[in-house]
């Protein structure tokens, strides 16, 4: 027995020294990261200071040098070759940064830089990480430095997320030869602001109205009105997520598996308020960015950034918008990195939009 309890003791011991030296890890790679984000420095000889902040795709990864080449430092370059007042852009963005960590850095940063402007493009990392309310008082500066958090906790959700994403929904994963089964889209999905769920016996749950579907074969679908109107849909499962497209429909859905991720949204749009408010106490007028899309872009992050910033007053501009055209032609892939950020050229492109921006905006 004694053995037994002995063998059980070291294995426990030898557990808990592995997750501790994993923590120590993904702490010291975090800190090294955070210690290797671009230099915020107040940029001198320009007649304007703009403020760029948010997370990788501000900081510039994805670039083949990103201090040189990330849309802030491709930005201050464009804007010196260009007539008219000088701007000069610091990048104050940090890789795996959320809302609240912008935040918490903001007043800081723009006690240092003193910006007319402030662009900001965040979000990405919220709906991963779900982070808590931060909430700053007028005139209240919070401490800035390293955030820690506890990293094996978030390594556990991106694996269980990747891996198990689809548990507790009701969705099964897709085989391709498979793809017009559509018992593949039965169960509980979701975009922005809507839930849809498709049951086995036909019913359709789509928001608050009641529907009934039917399959068509390939890939195709009915939808049954409770007025009797019938509409032809298409579907199609792209890994875990689910396309859906109908003529009555303003727009297609990229949709994705179990039910709306709940307050994180409302955490995010609180959080842009906040940032709104400090860069207005600040003297800085702030314009919100959203996604340039891509391979890993999450469906419904940057409809709702384009309606937080009319709900808040703010400027905005669609990077995605701008993007879908480039990223269709013959050269799309060009413009993104393997690992979905942006490449020097999909900066570069950022860079021009948000140059443009400032110049009108200083006039």
């Amino acid at each position: 027995m004694t053995n037994r309890s002995g063998h059980r003791a070291r294995l426990l011991a030898r557990i808990a020294l592995t997750f501790f030296l994993l923590e120590l890890t993904l702490q010291v790679a975090s800190f090294a990261l955070w210690l290797g984000r671009p230099d915020d420095s107040v940029v001198s000889d320009v007649d304007h200071v703009a403020l760029c902040v948010g997370d990788s795709f501000t900081a510039g990864l994805g670039a083949s040098e990103p201090k040189s080449f990330s849309y802030p430092a491709s930005a201050t370059r464009i804007a010196a070759k260009t007539d008219g007042a000088s701007v000069g852009f610091v990048n104050g963005g940090t890789p795996g940064f959320s809302s609240r960590d912008v935040l918490r850095s903001l007043p800081a940063q723009l006690e240092e830089n003193r910006p007319e402007l402030v662009y900001l493009l965040v979000g990405t990392n919220d709906l991963r990480m779900r982070p808590a309310l931060l909430e700053i008082p007028p005139g209240s500066v919070p401490a800035t430095g390293f955030p820690l958090r506890f990293r094996i906790g978030r390594l556990l959700r991106i694996t269980a997320d990747w891996l198990f994403g689809d548990e507790g929904t009701g969705i099964t994963s897709v085989d391709p030869a498979d793809q017009n089964d559509p018992n593949n889209f039965v169960g509980l999905w979701h975009s922005e602001d809507l839930e849809i769920r498709f049951e086995p016996d036909g019913g359709l749950r789509f928001g608050e109205v009641d529907l009934r579907w039917s399959d068509l074969g390939s890939g195709k679908i009915e939808l049954q009105f409770p007025n009797g109107n019938a509409f032809e849909a298409v579907w199609e499962r792209r890994r875990r997520r689910l396309y859906l497209e109908c003529e009555i429909w303003a727009q297609s859905y990229l949709l994705e598996p179990g039910p709306l991720p709940g307050p994180v949204y409302d955490i995010l749009r609180e959080h842009l308020a906040t940032c709104a408010r400090v860069c207005e106490e600040a003297g800085a007028r702030l314009t919100l960015l959203c996604y340039p899309g891509g391979p890993f872009a999450k469906p419904g992050l940057n409809s709702f950034l384009e309606n937080s910033a009319a709900k808040l007053g703010l400027n905005f501009i669609d990077l995605d918008a701008h993007f879908a055209p480039l990223r269709a032609g013959p050269e799309g892939a060009t413009y993104y990195a393997p690992d979905g950020h942006c490449s020097d050229r999909g900066y570069a492109e950022i860079a021009r939009l948000v140059v443009e921006h400032a110049r009108q905006s200083v006039r």
